[in-house]
């Protein structure tokens, strides 16, 4: 696939943009959120890019981002921002529908990751001085590239990534999520070509493939 791969950047100067990953020769695309990797990769594309790129390893010293509410941190084996975890929290975890549900959820986030210490109440999205239960300012940036490597999300898709996709963008939702995802995404029904893919069905056909 390699050595196919350069013959065709030999032979044709526009598919200069078609990358290995791109053309599947390898997995995962290690230039992909590499400015985010710690936040946005999977263990699994972590550990494929640290042996074969030497990125994403545990001694990689990109800088990556740590400052208030937008640290990274990484808890029970899943990483998010410290204003996604409050956010999270409180409307699908523990402080759903509860009273003071958003203080409550800042104080455990802050518990659970020491790195979360800069972010105030306020820059979490907690209204100050409430004791009912309030959902915080939902995150108007966009956390996430939802097109990066979609074509095989389960693999390369950090957990925090794929429930920011599919509350966002219905993208990288599990069967059970996208029935009860809150944004409402018309799509049509996919044609899927059964041959194609075939030889690598267990890492390249998204789960709707294989269900048909």
């Amino acid at each position: 696939c390699r050595s196919a791969h350069g013959m065709v950047l030999k032979q044709c100067s526009s598919c200069s943009s078609c990358t290995l990953a791109a053309a599947k020769c390898v997995p995962f695309d290690c230039d992909a959120d590499y400015d985010d990797w710690s936040r946005v990769w999977s263990s699994d594309k972590k550990t494929f890019c640290c042996q074969t790129q030497r990125r994403g390893c545990a001694t990689d010293s990109r800088p990556q981002p740590s400052t208030g509410c937008e640290t990274s941190c990484e808890y029970k084996g899943k990483s998010a921002t410290c204003k996604y975890r409050v956010f999270w929290a409180i409307t699908k975890g523990r402080f759903a529908h509860k009273d003071n549900a958003c203080p409550s959820a800042h104080r455990m986030v802050l518990q659970q990751c020491p790195a979360c210490s800069g972010c105030t109440l306020e820059a979490a999205g907690c209204p100050v001085g409430t004791t009912t239960s309030v959902r915080p300012v939902v995150p108007t940036t966009t956390l996430f590239d939802c097109d990066a490597e979609f074509h095989h999300w389960q693999l390369a898709w950090s957990t925090s990534k794929m429930d920011w996709c599919c509350h966002h963008t219905n993208r990288g939702c599990s069967p059970a999520t996208a029935s009860t995802s809150t944004t409402l995404v018309s799509t049509p029904e996919p044609n899927f070509d059964c041959q194609v893919g075939h030889d690598n069905w267990e890492t390249e056909w998204p789960l709707a493939k294989r269900s048909r």
